[in-house]
C-alpha cells in the first residue's frame, strides 16, 4: 500500500465499545498502580452510571462518522459540519485492544480497528510520526491543507469486539 495514498471509512460506534475504550484509557493513563483496586472500583461505578447517558447524547449529536485520511491529516464528517484536523495537532496515539485513540489538545478521536483495512493503522502511525517535531525535519505533508485554523474534533463514541465491520458501512 502506497504510504501517500489517502483512504476513507465509516463507523457507527456502540456503547459497549465506548465504555471499554474509556475504561482502558483511564486505567492506562490516569490511575496510579499502587491504588489500582480502589480506583478501579470507583471508575467502574462512575463509568457504568454516567457513560451510557453520555454515549446516547453524543451518538444522537454526532451520528455515523465518515473519516477521510491523507498525509495532511483527516476530515471527520458527521451530523455537524465537516471538521479538519492536521496530523500536527495529534499529541499522541494510544493503542488499545480493539481501537486506537488519537489524543488531541482538548479531545480524543477513537478509531476502531474493525473499520481499518490492513496497513492503514501503520499508515496513520507513520503520518503522525512524520509530523512530530524533533531532530529530523518535518515533511511538507505535515502542514495543514489550508491556512484556516484547525478546530479539534469532538471524539465520536467507540466500537464492539467481535463485530462484523460490514455492519458499520
Amino acid at each position: 500500500m502506497d504510504p501517500a495514498t489517502s483512504f476513507q471509512f465509516e463507523v457507527r460506534y456502540r456503547p459497549g465499545e465506548y465504555l471499554a475504550l474509556l475504561r482502558a484509557h483511564i486505567y492506562s493513563t490516569a490511575m496510579p498502580a499502587e491504588r489500582r483496586w480502589w480506583n478501579r472500583l470507583f471508575v467502574n461505578l462512575m463509568l457504568s452510571t454516567f457513560v451510557l447517558g453520555l454515549f446516547a447524547w453524543k451518538s444522537f449529536r454526532v451520528g455515523r462518522c465518515r473519516f477521510e485520511m491523507d498525509a495532511h491529516g483527516f476530515i471527520r464528517h458527521s451530523r455537524g459540519r465537516p471538521q479538519a484536523v492536521s496530523w500536527t495537532t495529534v499529541k499522541k496515539l494510544h493503542w488499545y485492544q480493539h481501537a486506537m485513540l488519537m489524543e488531541l489538545s482538548e479531545s480524543g478521536v477513537p478509531i476502531p480497528y474493525r473499520v481499518l483495512e490492513p496497513g492503514q493503522r501503520e499508515r496513520i502511525a507513520a503520518w503522525v510520526a512524520d509530523c512530530r517535531p524533533g531532530p529530523r525535519p518535518v515533511s511538507a505533508s505535515c502542514q495543514p491543507a489550508s491556512s484556516e485554523p484547525q478546530r479539534p474534533v469532538s471524539g465520536c463514541p467507540d466500537p464492539v469486539p467481535g463485530h462484523d465491520p460490514a455492519d458499520n458501512r
